[in-house]
């Protein structure tokens, strides 16, 4: 995806964003507008120009394999380490 960014944001333009999956043929980065709007996915902050916000896209939930009813296999998220590893050193969440 971040072939696509560009400016180093972590953001894609949507329009890339869908040019991916049907130019590259890859599985999946075809989700509906609206859903990834419900999911937090999109910065609008410029209504003409929507963006992907990558970590949030590759970070939720629904990316999981899985999901069973006791546990999912999902996406490592690399800012849990160092945000408990914060909070046990200032001793409060």
């Amino acid at each position: 995806l971040l072939t696509f960014e560009g400016s180093s944001s972590g953001r894609i333009r949507l329009a890339d964003f869908y040019r991916s999956y049907e130019e590259k043929g890859w599985t999946g980065f075809n989700e509906r507008r609206e859903f990834m709007q419900q999911l937090g996915i999109l910065d609008e902050s410029d209504a003409a120009q929507a963006r992907v916000i990558v970590p949030n896209y590759l970070l939720n939930p629904l990316n999981c394999a899985g999901p069973w009813g006791y546990y999912a296999t999902c996406s490592i998220n690399e800012c849990e380490f160092l945000m408990s590893r914060l909070e046990r050193s200032l001793g409060a969440p």
